[in-house]
């Protein structure tokens, strides 16, 4: 069922899927419009032009001369879309990062925009075919002014869709979207209603990694190549209670899983058979979606992954482009921000007070270095950056003054000091500005002076 879900949810954020079921309904409707015309064309005494002036009203063979203009309008409105749209993934993938390609492809207006153009186009043919069919002089009057229709909508379309290329291309716009899918992936992974605190026991990483003598455990391979994308939680948890067992997680959400190497682990109460062992690592291996590239659906990391790749990027010499690697770091403390002020959930999971499951997840200790700590080797030497980091560490520090989230952040302060030290004398400008917030982290971390 997982994998049905994930294979949904890919095949309706594809670029074919959208465009290709509205150029079936618009095909449809052609037929349908034309099946009118025909019914009222055996009406006695009812005319379309005269009864409904409205309607176009010409002789089959204007008809078909304007609906081969518009036809011919739509495929070459279709090419310019196309080409928007290569163009608009090109300027990403090379300014910024291939990663965030999958959200372009996915967007909606896109979608729409192709699926307009090109089901107006069938349209079009479908009514054309059937002009004279019936008689000599028949002419759909009704489906040739839908077509009409269409074919103003899709030029209204197009515009709209050039617009949109305009501005999805823009760097605030794209980490915009980042973001806000990242926070959406927060808000999935980590609830505002969660366990009590004290419910359970305290994480500690080696519980999870050994919590009994590893000879005991059973593991579960895994049959593909590839990134865990996502896990069904609920049902892991429904699998674990009735074969009595224990299910520890081998791999984190977002890690790149090799063929034949374990992805779960398993620890039996009782002696299980050798075909129940079958059909229970069968069963879990079901509620893990592996696949070729990662998604940010359970997966925030890969949201940060994503604006850290912009950063690097705009932070690079070749492209040096300082205001964007700005921005994707306040991104960044946006995201983390978010994460900090979300309840964090236990790592293990209980059914009937017995553990059954134990989950691998960054914590935010981990989850600050991946959005901090390439950043802060590539931005050396650039004091607007190093002031973007520390400000944004001086918000972390108010929700977090302890945990693993302050000891990464005192550790990245130390490195600020022992590096701006080594160059101070080379500094100028906002180096006064960059030791004053740097005194505020230090306070509000309690570090000494």
């Amino acid at each position: 069922m997982n994998r049905l879900k994930d294979l949904g949810l890919q095949t309706i954020n594809s670029l074919w899927f959208f465009p290709a079921v509205l150029t079936v309904l618009l095909a449809t409707l052609a037929i349908g419009s034309v099946a009118f015309d025909l019914w009222l064309d055996g009406r006695d005494g009812f005319s379309g032009s005269d009864s409904l002036p409205w309607v176009f009203s010409s002789s089959p063979e204007g008809a078909r001369s304007m609906l081969g203009t518009i036809a011919g309008a739509l495929i070459t409105a279709a090419g310019v879309t196309f080409s928007g749209v290569l163009v608009a993934l090109s300027i990403a993938s090379s300014q910024y990062t291939s990663r965030i390609l999958s959200s372009f492809v996915a967007d909606r207006l896109n979608q729409f925009t192709v699926g307009l153009i090109v089901g107006a186009f069938v349209y079009c043919l479908v009514v054309m075919r059937t002009i004279g069919v019936e008689g000599e002089s028949f002419v759909p009057e009704i489906a040739v002014s839908l077509a009409i229709l269409l074919g103003a909508g899709a030029v209204c379309m197009l515009v709209l869709f050039v617009h949109s290329v305009a501005r999805a291309i823009q760097a605030s716009e794209i980490l915009q979207r980042i973001t806000t899918d990242t926070i959406h992936s927060l808000n999935a992974v980590l609830p505002e209603e969660t366990e009590a605190a004290g419910a359970y026991p305290v994480f500690e990483p080696e519980a999870v990694a050994k919590p009994f003598d590893d000879a005991s455990w059973q593991t579960v391979k895994s049959k593909k190549s590839g990134y865990l994308r996502t896990v069904d939680f609920g049902h892991l948890l429904r699998i674990a209670t009735r074969f009595d067992v224990i299910v520890r997680m081998e791999r984190s959400i977002g890690s790149f899983v090799h063929d034949d190497t374990p992805m779960l682990s398993f620890l039996s109460a009782g002696n299980l058979s050798e075909d129940e062992q079958a059909d229970l690592a069968r069963e879990l291996r079901g509620t893990h979606t592996v696949g070729s590239f990662r998604t940010v659906g359970q997966d925030p990391a890969f949201g940060i992954r994503q604006i850290v790749d912009i950063a690097l990027r705009a932070l690079s010499p070749g492209v040096n482009d300082t205001t964007t690697a700005v921005m994707a770091i306040e991104r960044i403390t946006e995201v983390l921000l978010c994460a900090s002020r979300r309840p964090q959930p236990s790592l293990y999971r209980y059914a009937d007070g017995q553990l059954r499951l134990c989950i691998l997840r960054h914590d935010l200790g981990s989850i600050t270095a991946l959005g901090y700590d390439q950043i802060y080797e590539s931005a050396r030497g650039n004091q607007a950056a190093i002031l973007a980091l520390i400000r944004g560490w001086v918000e972390l520090a108010r929700v977090h003054s302890n945990g693993p989230m302050a000891e990464h952040l005192d550790g990245l302060l130390r490195r600020v000091h022992r590096d701006t030290e080594n160059e101070r004398g080379l500094l100028d400008g906002d180096w006064p500005v960059v030791l004053a917030e740097s005194d505020r982290l230090r306070a509000l971390l309690g570090q000494a002076g």
